[in-house]
């Protein structure tokens, strides 16, 4: 069957699962490929000592469009690159639940698994497997001593060298066609979230204002580790094309900082893994203390709901002059967070009685809905029901 690349092969069901079939453009030539309406069975055959050999593997064709881009970017950083088996090594559980759920989606045999550990008698390995076994349904097989290994670290094994070869060669065409702005953002999200959670590390640097103890944001960093060169440049094409963001390499680690508005649109995005969720909380609550964009978000919503608002309006709210509550609002607006539009007023006075009304936009208000659950605000208080319709 034809192979050719194409950035607008991927098909997306109404159902936002995803049709496999159109992701297997990287699969070696040598294999053979039959399609059903179901499954997508894979065989390959050799010769030995003149003896025709042949070994087959059959893969569900269709799989939840979220999972599978999770799946990918986690296998890709934390996943073996050899095509010997399918193997996944973390430290992480959840991390493992996830890889396992991918995998049974895919109609993958039952995994097994292992655990290397520094003390292999001690009670908190007993715990760690007695968790990773009930979130991810496999059993762990066996248990080794490693210095190194100051938590648990697992892992999971499928023995079909054909699903590896297939799971790679899925997640290059997924990477390239992400890489040539063809997928939707949100896979793209759930994608660089598995990269992160794997390879990825958020790094939050935080000083002290001269002559007094306020902290501010020196910056925020995400960096990346990636060996291979072609994987590499592809995360950069991703970050840059969907979220604007530079990554610059320094050997086989990939770093960029991160303005308050990326930071805010990833967190939109819900890009970052849960661990990270304490060091961009401490990032916006200093944005808060300097009553930045996160604050006037948050009490633009709070006060003004879907309702419009003036200049006027916003500076009592804000506590701020005329002139600087336009400034923030047009910044806000070239943001995305605001509409606006100009409009007569009836008024009984000298000039042209027009006023420009401001408005929130779903945006906006979604990203107050990320900020008062991350900041653990009172999302009732926040948002009354009337102003979220």
């Amino acid at each position: 069957m034809p192979r050719t690349a194409s950035a607008n092969r991927i098909r997306i069901m109404p159902n936002g699962r995803i049709d496999l079939a159109s992701l297997i453009s990287d699969l070696p030539s040598e294999l053979h490929v039959k399609l059903d309406d179901e499954y997508i069975t894979l065989t390959k055959t050799w010769h030995l000592k003149g003896v025709k050999r042949s070994c087959k593997a059959r893969v569900r064709r269709y799989i939840d469009g979220d999972l599978l881009s999770e799946f990918l970017g986690l296998y890709v950083s934390d996943g073996s690159k050899n095509f010997d088996r399918v193997r996944f090594s973390n430290t992480n559980i959840r991390y493992h639940k996830k890889v396992a759920e991918a995998l049974k989606q895919l109609g993958a045999d039952e995994p097994i698994a292992y655990v290397y550990y520094r003390n292999p008698a001690s009670r908190e390995l007993k715990e760690a497997i007695m968790r990773f076994e009930a979130l991810t349904g496999a059993k762990v097989r066996g248990t080794y001593v490693d210095e190194r290994a100051k938590t648990p670290f697992f892992e999971l094994d499928v023995y079909n060298k054909l699903l590896a070869i297939f799971i790679l060669a899925v997640e290059k065409t997924f990477r390239k066609v992400a890489a040539a702005g063809g997928l939707p953002r949100e896979l793209v999200a759930r994608y660089i979230r598995g990269i992160t959670a794997g390879d990825g590390n958020i790094r939050i640097r935080i000083g002290k204002v001269k002559k007094c103890d306020e902290e501010k944001a020196e910056g925020v960093y995400i960096r990346i580790s990636e060996k291979n060169k072609e994987i590499a440049e592809d995360f950069v094409k991703i970050l840059q094309r969907y979220y604007r963001v530079e990554l610059h390499s320094y050997g086989y680690d990939h770093v960029a900082t991160l303005s308050l508005q990326r930071l805010l649109e990833l967190l939109l995005d819900e890009v970052f893994p849960e661990e990270y969720a304490d060091r961009i909380c401490r990032r916006l609550l200093i944005a808060f203390k300097r009553k930045s964009i996160p604050w006037i978000i948050l009490q633009l919503a709070k006060t003004f709901g879907n309702n419009a608002f003036t200049v006027l309006e916003a500076s009592k709210v804000l506590g701020k002059s005329r002139n600087h509550a336009r400034d923030s609002l047009i910044k806000l607006e070239s943001m995305g967070y605001l509409r606006s539009w100009k409009q007569k007023v009836p008024e009984r006075r000298k000039g042209t009685p027009v006023r420009r009304f401001f408005k929130l936009t779903q945006k906006a208000f979604r990203v107050a809905r990320a900020l008062s659950s991350l900041l653990h605000l009172s999302f009732l208080l926040l948002f009354p029901s009337s102003s979220l319709l």
